[in-house]
């Protein structure tokens, strides 16, 4: 049989409450400590949000770089089509007016 230990609080500490016991009274030191445990909690609300915005600020960052590459790359492959447009502006202008340097074959 195991023998039982009383415990005994400590000078100026209170004794341990059972489970089922009432809150202790609202002393302005409770007060003060209920305040400081809820704003530790809404601390870490905002700390949990504000790395998740990071996290979404730095994935948006990675994307609009990506975006801005394939958006070069296609406005270089359009550069073509558009030196292509005046080319063949130029060559019904010629056709249109008979250029000197333009034969007969060049009308539409």
């Amino acid at each position: 049989m195991r023998p039982t230990l009383d415990v005994v609080p400590l000078p100026g500490h209170m004794a341990p409450q059972p489970p089922h016991s009432h809150p202790p009274p609202s002393t302005p030191q409770n007060q003060v400590l209920d305040l400081f445990e809820r704003l530790r909690e809404q601390h870490r609300t905002v700390a949990t949000r504000t790395s998740a915005l990071h996290s979404t600020c730095e994935r948006l960052v990675a994307e609009r770089s990506r975006l801005e590459e394939l958006a070069g790359a296609i406005r270089s492959k359009l550069a073509y089509f558009d030196e292509l447009e005046a080319v063949a502006a130029q060559v019904r202008r010629r056709a249109r007016g008979q250029a000197p340097d333009c034969g007969e074959g060049l009308r539409e």
